[in-house]
């Protein structure tokens, strides 16, 4: 993607839809005129409504198209005026950049929508087209590609770094000439960590797209980056009076942005989307409810301290949150999170499972409730806990979990593939063989005839979908190399790949290497006693392999296994016509052993996807692969027994 240089450029004008800007927007009546001693042109009921005013409003007329009064007390709250008692205590609450703590807001920098949902169909609608695209940054909000599917659009993701933090230089990569916005949420939900505004600022500064920061958590804490909003012409705010404002049930939520872009949403804006009462409650509510929603939010924010050294006493994992809610993660040895969330809904208690969501793997949301809430909410967890999860089949991976395939299954993977690659060079440069000319790689590849395929290319292609099986892995790596791309790109391999001349040879010298010395060399992992604990307890005990049978059942028999995985509790490559990651050969496995509550243990990311799919927990060994557990080593297990 084109990058601009820093300062204030005009981007909004190419970014806009063509038929946006040419749409002449509809006048309606009280667009016409705002006073009169009757009003007798929009065919209002002039008799009266059919019940009482409510809040001293008419209900027969129409509300203020433009939303003028309310628009003009969000500029004032949302311009955090020093001048205001309140201003100061927001600013000093939300701890709010510089740059925010003097600017001026006006009515013409606000559209007010019916909740920060249609805020963000209007804006989707406005600058994204059928075929154009838009960037969201995840974990988030899933309305974001929703609007956009809506508009025939497509939807990019880009995943928040292990600090939470939106990965600039990866978004712009990601961006093309058809990238429209992008879609940030500060603080982010689920996980409740704030966005820093030099991150926000960075993208506006150089991306050529709107960038749209969802601010509906800020005023629990955090930064805005409301300020902003004149500086880059591209960027959007959403705001919402559903969190702390504690008025979810009026549907009242907006934008700031700069005057341009505000006048472009409004042509598409219907021209009455927000009802009389809900725009005079919030009126009501900026004018006197700021004293209380502060203090709430200090009330929150305590009471989310209290949840959060609960959960960790019980040993969750809870993740960085200033916002109302917490993000949890179920100690190992319990049940998951998907199921945890199921057993205290029975209790009349919810909370969100977002074990779905990118990264988020075994995951509740907790939004912090009241302190009896909360103190049901922990009883009812202290049950679980000592319920505990009740697995009654342990199914291991067998190759970085069970045996120690370093020196053999790694060590085949490099010495096939750089034997083959070494090969082609000499021939090419004696002239004996085919020239691969352009194709022979170049800084990672092959140089000078030195063989640059260790264990980090190994690692990596191991760590993408799909090379579980480790003549695939040998394939995708010396494919990568002749083709000079790098090895994340690699893709899963088709069946022509597996029946072309190129695997079988690779093939053919993986086998001769690994089958005379290496595989005699393999060492366990994990501690016979351990697995005999696991027996004893009534565990049953099975293997999902990538491996052939015969290799898989040699391992077995080489560490004296035989009584702990029977042939018949071994899944291996020629049972399932489909491998990891496919959840074939898992469900295959817990078919055989007659499992009604298994958990798996792995190492890959294949390892995952295949647990995912059959809805089968999955503990990793190592942190290569984010499972629904990760552990360093096999004995961390003994927690379960």
């Amino acid at each position: 993607m084109k990058m601009e240089k820093a300062g204030k450029i005009d981007k909004i004008g190419k970014l806009v839809r063509k038929e946006i800007g040419e749409l002449e927007p509809y006048t309606c009546a009280r667009d016409l005129y705002k006073e009169a001693d009757a009003f007798l042109d929009a065919n209002e009921n002039s008799f009266g409504a059919c019940i009482s005013p409510v809040e001293g409003v008419r209900l027969n007329s129409y509300p203020d198209s433009d939303q003028n009064r309310l628009r003009d007390a969000i500029a004032s709250y949302a311009g955090v005026e020093r001048d205001e008692k309140i201003g100061k205590q927001f600013f000093q609450t939300c701890k709010l950049p510089r740059c925010c703590e003097t600017f001026n807001l006006q009515a013409e920098n606000i559209l007010v929508g019916n909740g920060s949902d249609e805020i963000i169909d209007l804006c989707v609608r406005t600058f994204v087209g059928a075929g154009e695209n838009i960037i969201s940054v995840e974990p988030g909000y899933s309305m974001y590609g929703v609007c956009a599917r809506a508009q025939g659009a497509n939807v990019k993701v880009s995943l928040l770094g292990k600090d939470f933090q939106p990965d600039v230089k990866a978004i712009l990569a990601q961006a093309d000439a058809k990238t429209k916005m992008i879609f940030i949420v500060s603080p982010n939900s689920p996980v409740g960590a704030p966005v820093k505004i030099a991150k926000i600022e960075e993208l506006a500064r150089r991306a050529n797209a709107v960038v749209f920061v969802d601010e509906a958590y800020v005023e629990f804490g955090g930064q805005s980056a409301a300020g902003l909003v004149e500086k880059y012409d591209n960027l959007i705010i959403s705001r919402t009076f559903s969190k702390a404002w504690g008025l979810a049930g009026l549907r009242v939520g907006y934008a700031i942005s700069n005057r341009k872009v505000i006048s472009i949403i409004r042509r598409l804006k219907a021209p009455y989307n927000l009802n009389s009462l809900s725009s005079a409650l919030a009126l009501k509510a900026l004018k006197s409810g700021r004293e209380k929603m502060l203090a709430n939010c200090r009330k929150i924010r305590i009471e989310r301290e209290k949840l959060r050294q609960a959960l960790e006493g019980l040993g969750f994992s809870v993740y960085p949150s200033v916002c109302n809610f917490l993000l949890a993660k179920p100690p190992l040895g319990a049940m998951t999170a998907s199921r945890m969330q199921k057993e205290i809904a029975k209790s009349w208690i919810i909370v969100r499972d977002r074990s779905g969501m990118p990264t988020l793997q075994n995951t509740f949301r907790i939004t912090i409730g009241m302190p009896g809430q909360n103190a049901k909410l922990l009883a009812q967890i202290r049950k679980l806990l000592k319920q505990g999860a009740k697995y009654d089949c342990v199914l291991f991976d067998m190759d970085g979990v069970l045996i120690d395939v370093s020196k053999s299954y790694i060590a085949a993977i490099g010495k096939t593939a750089n034997d083959y690659l070494g090969n082609l060079e000499k021939q090419e440069k004696t002239g004996t063989g085919k020239s691969i000319g352009k194709r022979m790689v170049g800084g990672r590849g092959l140089v000078e005839g030195r063989r640059l395929i260790g264990r980090e290319e190994i690692d990596a292609i191991k760590a993408l979908p799909g090379f579980n099986n480790d003549w695939d892995a040998t394939f995708a790596l010396v494919r990568q190399a002749m083709n000079k791309e790098s090895v994340g790109l690699a893709k899963p391999l088709t069946s022509k790949d597996r029946k072309g001349r190129l695997y079988a040879s690779l093939k053919g010298k993986f086998q001769e290497y690994y089958l005379n010395g290496p595989i005699q060399a393999e060492k366990p992992l994990v501690d016979a006693d351990f697995l005999a604990c696991l027996k004893k307890s009534g565990v049953k005990l099975g293997i999902v392999t990538g491996r052939p049978r015969a290799e898989a059942e040699f391992a077995v028999g080489n560490n004296s296994w035989q009584a702990l995985f029977p042939d018949k509790n071994i899944v291996a490559l020629e049972d399932c016509d489909e491998e990891k990651p496919s959840p074939k050969p898992v469900l295959l496995a817990i078919a055989r052993l007659g499992a009604k509550n298994p958990i798996y243990i792995g190492d890959n990311v294949s390892d995952y996807e295949a647990c995912r799919k059959a809805g089968v927990p999955c503990i990793i060994i190592g942190n290569g692969t984010a499972g629904d557990w990760n552990i360093g080593k096999m004995s961390d297990l003994m927690v379960m027994v």
